[in-house]
C-alpha cells in the first residue's frame, strides 16, 4: 500500500504527468457528461409532444463535449510551468474556441427555433411572418457575427 502511495505521489509531483492525467480524465469526463446530459435531456424531451426539444438535444452534443474538453485542457495547462505569455496565449485560444463553438450552437438553435415557430404560426397570434424570417445558414452566420462580437 505504501508503494502505491509513493508511486502516486511521485507521479503527481511531475507536472507533465499531472497535466496528461488531467487531459485523460477530461476525455473520460467528456464522454460521461455527454452521455448523462443526453440521457437526461432525451427522457425529458420524450415527454413533450413537439420535436424541437429532441432536435435541441441533438444540437447540444458538440458544445457540451467541447466545453468539458476545453475545461480539462485549461486545467491541464495551468498545471504546467509556462511563461506568462504562453499561458495567456493558450487560455485565449481555448476561450476563442469555446466562443465559436457556442456561437455556432446559438446560430443553429436560432435557426431551429425560427423553423419551428414558422410551422406553428397559426397557433401563436403574436408571430408576424416576414418573407425573410428564415435566413440561410451562411447568411445567418454573417448577419449574427457582428452581434456576437459587439455583445461580447
Amino acid at each position: 500500500m505504501d508503494q502505491i502511495r509513493e508511486i502516486f505521489q511521485s507521479a503527481v509531483s511531475n507536472q507533465y504527468v499531472l497535466a496528461a492525467s488531467i487531459v485523460v480524465v477530461s476525455l473520460i469526463a467528456t464522454v460521461v457528461a455527454d452521455f448523462i446530459a443526453s440521457r437526461v435531456f432525451r427522457v425529458l424531451a420524450k415527454r413533450s409532444s413537439t420535436t424541437i426539444d429532441d432536435e435541441f438535444v441533438d444540437l447540444s452534443h458538440r458544445p457540451v463535449r467541447t466545453s468539458v474538453l476545453l475545461l480539462g485542457l485549461w486545467l491541464a495547462s495551468n498545471q504546467l510551468e509556462l511563461s506568462p505569455r504562453l499561458a495567456l496565449i493558450i487560455t485565449a485560444t481555448l476561450k476563442t474556441v469555446a466562443v465559436f463553438v457556442w456561437l455556432i450552437f446559438g446560430i443553429r438553435f436560432i435557426s431551429l427555433l425560427l423553423k419551428y415557430l414558422s410551422t406553428v404560426e397559426k397557433n401563436i397570434t403574436w408571430i408576424v411572418r416576414e418573407p425573410r424570417a428564415l435566413p440561410s445558414g451562411a447568411v445567418a452566420f454573417f448577419e449574427m457575427l457582428p452581434i456576437a462580437f459587439i455583445s461580447g
